[in-house]
């Protein structure tokens, strides 16, 4: 997964930026031994924003790279990377409510596999 957007930075805008979540964790902390404060759930995490997708795949070097942490109510939705993503982009204002989240591997959205794509153990035509 990844986040694709125009990215300001160093007086230029860099057009289909790539930002990536390189780390995340997931951490629950019981603030009292007596319940006298409520636990708190945080997301800790990392991530790089390249030029493009191809910069990434090459391993060039980031334009951004940055820790970030939010508390959060604890839900995931599909899983806790797509949480982190929906976080992310809801908590940095340098990110555009238009940022297309995208597979890092593809390019595209891979939770379903395409029409045209044969099942594994489908017979060689």
């Amino acid at each position: 997964m990844a986040l694709i957007f125009d990215y300001d930075a160093f007086g230029t805008t860099f057009t289909n930026a790539y930002l990536r979540i390189t780390n995340v964790n997931y951490r629950y902390e019981k603030m009292s031994n007596n319940n006298s404060q409520p636990a708190q759930t945080n997301l800790d995490m990392q991530y790089s924003i390249w030029v493009g997708e191809a910069q990434e795949d090459s391993n060039a070097e980031a334009l951004k790279r940055e820790g970030w942490n939010t508390q959060f109510d604890g839900a995931v939705s599909v899983s806790l990377l797509s949480t982190a993503y929906d976080l992310l982009k809801a908590g940095q204002g340098f990110i555009p409510d238009n940022a297309v989240n995208t597979s890092a591997a593809t390019g595209s959205d891979t939770t379903a596999p395409a029409e045209d794509t044969p099942a594994e153990d489908a017979p060689a035509e």
